[in-house]
């Protein structure tokens, strides 16, 4: 006699969420931006296991004065060593796909990009 057995369809989707979204769920994240008259910076960073980080970059530049206003997208991978943060970054600006390895500097609530200063903010929804 061949058994079956039916699984409660509120609980295959319950398993199949609480896969899909543990891993994320279990990253540190952090947020940081840079605010000033012409630039809206946004840096998400996803901190994971074996020193690893994930994340995001986006740059807004907007000189309104001398008309001019672009924007670029960047995902990147990296590595945690003490306070550094080493990236390799996809950058997309312009039509334009570039690749760049940069090394980035954590202290406190700030993060230093080329020796720019981004604060800590709380990070966007998705």
């Amino acid at each position: 006699m061949k058994r079956t057995y039916i699984i409660p369809l509120s609980l295959f989707f319950f398993v199949i969420f609480f896969f899909a979204f543990n891993k994320r769920s279990s990253d540190k994240v952090l947020c940081f931006e840079l605010e000033t008259a012409i630039e809206s910076n946004y840096v998400e960073i996803h901190f994971q296991v074996n020193n690893k980080v994930k994340g995001i970059f986006d740059v807004y530049i907007h000189d309104e004065e001398m008309g001019y206003e672009t924007s670029s997208w960047s995902e990147f991978t990296g590595k945690i060593e003490g306070n550094k943060i080493i990236v390799d970054l996809t950058i997309e600006i312009e039509d334009n796909i570039e690749q760049q390895s940069e090394t980035w500097i954590l202290k406190d609530d700030q993060l230093f990009v080329n020796e720019v200063i981004y604060t800590k903010c709380d990070c966007r929804e998705d």
